[in-house]
């Protein structure tokens, strides 16, 4: 079925109905808002050292810093929000794989990877809550994060139900 040129969450709305297309929407905009500010704050940075003499240097040293910090503190909070996406994605061309195929089989293209990464990211979110965005004596304590990986979650489950549900 071809939806026109018509975004995820919209998609989602006409497929699974109103929540899950609310729901999918928000989840988008975490992760969009996420990506566009890490994008603007690495312009102006980059911009800001343009005419220094030790701007290429400054640059070319911050690279394996910021990968090695990025990897330690955040690769959870974005793996979790980047891999519940995908799970979105899954959930949605399953329901369009039965509503539309004569062949039924035809979902498991869609099933089969989505239970895998549907539990692996509850998991890994939940662990990464636990011990350590809400665990003080954790190096990434961090409630915010643990608050914000908690509200994808629990969008992600709003979507899985409205789509069994379909």
């Amino acid at each position: 079925m071809k939806h026109r040129g018509k975004s995820l969450s919209e998609v989602a709305t006409a497929e699974l109905g109103p929540v899950a297309g609310w729901c999918t929407g928000l989840a988008m905009l975490f992760i969009i808002t996420i990506t566009i500010t890490m994008a603007g704050l690495s312009m102006v940075v980059v911009h800001a050292l343009e005419r220094n003499r030790w701007g290429t240097f400054a640059v070319f040293m911050t690279i394996p810093v910021a990968i090695c910090v990025g990897l330690w503190e955040r690769w959870a909070l974005f793996g979790v929000s980047n891999q519940l996406m995908a799970s979105i994605g899954l959930m949605i061309g399953t329901t369009i794989i039965l509503r539309m195929s004569e062949k039924r089989w035809y979902v498991l293209t869609c099933l089969v990877p989505l239970s895998y990464l549907y539990v692996t990211v509850n998991y890994a979110a939940y662990w990464m809550v636990k011990n350590v965005y809400f665990n003080s004596a954790a190096k990434g304590f961090n409630i915010f994060n643990g608050t914000i990986s908690i509200v994808m979650v629990l969008l992600g489950s709003v979507i899985m139900v409205a789509s069994i549900q379909r």
